[in-house]
């Protein structure tokens, strides 16, 4: 099976949505193509996306001979997707494509990027400047035809574009929310005013009612805005996790990259439109790190964390470093209750009919989207464009945006460069000044093994627990659960011991005595690492399956069951931890 070699870690996506997908069921696959063929697009058109795969290289009878439909054919960026039943996906016809495709993925649901404005203090927002002659696309729920908001084209790519009673609508109210903190010109309210006030606006709805979508219908929507719309910039208030794997040795390569066909979209994206700025929420799983959401942890595109009105981090605001770890989020940007305007299909929530209040970094990505827009006009203004033959206005204004940040002094996996601030920025540009790439200095997250800390200088605390109440039933287990963590490491990195259990288990496995395993019990989150090795399992066993070896398979189902047995010792000696 040739074809599983092309699977990036939305390859572990595929493998382990195939082995929880009954054969009859349809997924989205993704395949992203060597060719690329400018203005063969096609959009939730099957008849016309079958004749435009051929310009691709494929041939269009392996399509209808697996019984696919075709739904999105992005011949700029070389991207063809389809719905297939489950049981095609592992069928030999897909050796077919193994030439012609570069990466395979699947069509998973991104969610937009909320939190509950009861949570946060009263935010902020900039000051607001005239956007006129701008544009700026909303991929997201959709955008409600509000008297403060200049919507100019609305198209809808959702699972809603069937359904008449939902179509082009945003039921949900995320998307006009995110619009009005955008362009909103304050028409019913003059003190609720946009950053970019008239910027037109592009409803490019890629999230339905419950404000879900799939990735190729934003990847649709955001190609569609750009090349039929001219989009200045494109607002992302939306994500999915990025994977975590933290694999190790040989198996880096192949499968820490996670989100690797997504971020190819990207990539391409800023290739053919490279005057577009692209800009995304963080996310909403802070405060801990390395919990960006992508397409926010991309370096296509720039990401956005959030702060409340005391210029404090927002606790739900995602930190860095992403998956290849580089420094993210880029800036920040005031996403705490913010006020903006309201869709007439919104649910009531408060009493006000065309404002209403929402958090997270889906509300400070706009705030950027705004200032970009601004930066596009002052651009345009200078004529910077001659300044070069191949102007890169996305990273131009990604450099603008980082030099003139204001620095509140957090670390950079936190705050990135800083606050954004349009009057520094904007003076950079009239400036005309060469600017430079920020260099975010931040430590490096990840945890490297290290031998020179696991000396005989380690002293275990040895008065944590009272370790003569244990039995040596548990005593076995623990020791079982070390030596199968141990097997586990020699591939994967397990983010859920940390530092200190890492100590405890090099500590443990030098010297297995009953008090430094005991020690370790007690100070090592095991159900974390339990969650942890669940998550990883499926990965392993279509591993194993290929590959025939189950030795990493087989410990991490020890050290599940060996926690089971401990806890299960444990709670019928009622002993309490």
């Amino acid at each position: 099976m040739k074809w599983v070699n092309k699977l990036d870690p939305t390859a572990y996506n595929v493998m382990t949505v195939l082995n929880n997908t009954l054969p009859e069921e349809e997924l989205i696959v993704i395949f992203n193509t060597k060719q690329k063929v400018d203005d063969l697009n096609s959009y939730l058109d099957h008849k016309k996306g079958i004749s435009s795969v051929e310009s691709l290289g494929f041939k269009s009878k392996h399509f209808e001979e697996m019984g696919a439909k075709i739904r999105f054919v992005l011949g700029d960026i070389g991207l063809v997707s389809f719905t297939i039943k489950a049981k095609e996906v592992k069928n030999q016809i897909f050796e077919n494509f193994t030439d012609i495709v570069t990466s395979i993925g699947v069509g998973e649901d991104s969610h937009y990027v909320l939190n509950d404005s009861r949570k946060m203090v009263m935010g902020e927002t900039p000051t607001s400047f005239d956007g006129s002659g701008t544009r700026v696309a909303v991929v997201d729920s959709g955008v409600d035809t509000h008297p403060d908001l200049n919507v100019i084209a609305h198209f809808d790519f959702s699972s809603d574009a069937s359904n008449p009673e939902f179509a082009k609508k945003d039921i949900c109210g995320h998307g006009t929310h995110v619009a009005g903190i955008i362009s909103g010109k304050g028409v019913k309210n003059s003190e609720i005013k946009g950053v970019a006030i008239g910027a037109e606006i592009i409803n490019a709805k890629g999230l339905n009612a419950m404000g879900i979508g799939s990735n190729d219908g934003i990847f649709a929507a955001i190609t569609k805005a750009c090349k039929d719309h001219k989009a200045d910039v494109i607002n992302l208030s939306l994500g999915s996790p990025e994977k975590h794997y933290n694999m190790s040795s040989s198996m880096k390569e192949t499968f820490v990259h996670a989100d690797d066909s997504k971020n190819d979209f990207y990539k391409n994206i800023h290739q053919q439109y490279p005057s577009v700025v692209i800009v995304a929420s963080a996310g909403n799983n802070g405060p801990e790190y390395k919990t960006l959401n992508v397409p926010g942890a991309f370096e296509e595109v720039i990401c956005v964390g959030s702060v409340n009105k005391d210029k404090k981090m927002s606790y739900f605001s995602s930190r860095g470093s992403n998956n290849h770890n580089k420094t993210k989020p880029d800036v920040v940007a005031p996403g705490g209750s913010i006020l903006a305007t309201k869709s007439k299909y919104e649910a009531a929530s408060s009493k006000c009919e065309f404002y209403t209040v929402k958090s997270g970094t889906s509300m400070s990505c706009p705030h950027v989207s705004g200032l970009a827009a601004l930066l596009c006009k002052a651009i345009k203004s200078q004529n910077l464009k001659s300044l070069t033959n191949t102007f890169d206005r996305h990273t131009y204004i990604k450099k603008i945006m980082m030099n003139s940040a204001i620095n509140l002094q957090f670390d950079a996996n936190t705050q990135g460069a800083g606050l954004i601030n349009f009057p520094a920025a904007k003076k950079l540009i009239e400036s005309k000044k060469e600017v430079v790439e920020v260099v975010l200095a931040a430590p490096d997250l990840r945890y490297e093994m290290d031998d020179s800390v696991f000396d005989k200088s380690f002293t275990m605390f040895k008065d944590i627990i009272p370790f003569s109440s244990q039995s040596n039933e548990n005593l076995a287990e623990i020791a079982n659960m070390v030596t199968s963590i141990n097997i586990i490491q020699t591939k994967y990195d397990l983010s859920s011991l940390g530092v200190l259990g890492n100590k405890l288990m090099q500590a443990s496995i030098k010297n297995p005595c009953k008090e430094n395993l005991f020690v370790l019990r007690f100070n090592i989150p095991i159900f974390r690492i339990r969650t942890e090795i669940e998550e990883l399992l499926p990965l392993e066993e279509n591993y194993a399956n290929i590959t025939n070896k189950y030795t990493i398979r087989k410990a991490m189902k020890n050290v599940i069951a060996s926690i089971d047995s401990i806890t299960n010792i444990e709670n019928k000696k009622l002993i309490l931890y």
